[in-house]
């Protein structure tokens, strides 16, 4: 059985046993509900073994949100999915492209902007985008100069 299914078994044993005691269950049931939900969190959830399933879901929902133009809907589903592993290079790509595209592009540039041995060109090809949008075009120059430096770049798209 999965997270979902036991904590919801155990806030309905809640409340039942608050109806059964004749207390205020909406009281009961609120700060149980808190307890269960705590000791839950304190475990670490089995999160590894369906992350790349939820990683290709998100990047779908994404990336479908981002071509029917709900920038704002791609934007709130981009950062759960970056939230959900912040080390991802393609969740980091993703959320940036959607913040560009909502117009956030000081956001984008500070998600991407990231110490020069950790970016890859994804984050170089995004870099120049997002310098592009604000008119610092040496800036986006040399982010794309550096992208054709990396022997395995692969362009993500049209500039």
């Amino acid at each position: 059985m999965h997270w979902g299914g036991w904590f919801e078994i155990a806030l309905d044993i809640l409340i039942l046993v608050s109806a059964t005691i004749g207390l205020c269950s909406r009281l009961i049931t609120g700060r149980a509900a808190n307890l269960v939900l705590f000791s839950f969190m304190q475990q670490e959830p089995p999160l590894i073994s369906f992350l790349p399933q939820l990683s290709q879901r998100f990047q779908s929902l994404v990336w479908s949100c981002l071509d029917s133009d709900l920038t704002k809907t791609a934007v709130f589903h981009a950062e759960r999915y970056y939230a959900l592993d912040q080390r991802n290079h393609d969740s980091r790509h993703i959320y940036a492209t959607a913040l560009l595209r909502e117009g956030q592009i000081h956001s984008a540039l500070t998600l991407v902007n990231i110490s020069p041995d950790l970016q890859c060109s994804g984050c170089l090809e995004i870099k120049a985008r997002c310098c592009t949008a604000l008119g610092r075009h040496r800036q986006a120059r040399e982010a794309l100069e550096a992208t054709l430096r990396d022997p395995a770049y692969i362009p993500i798209g049209p500039f």
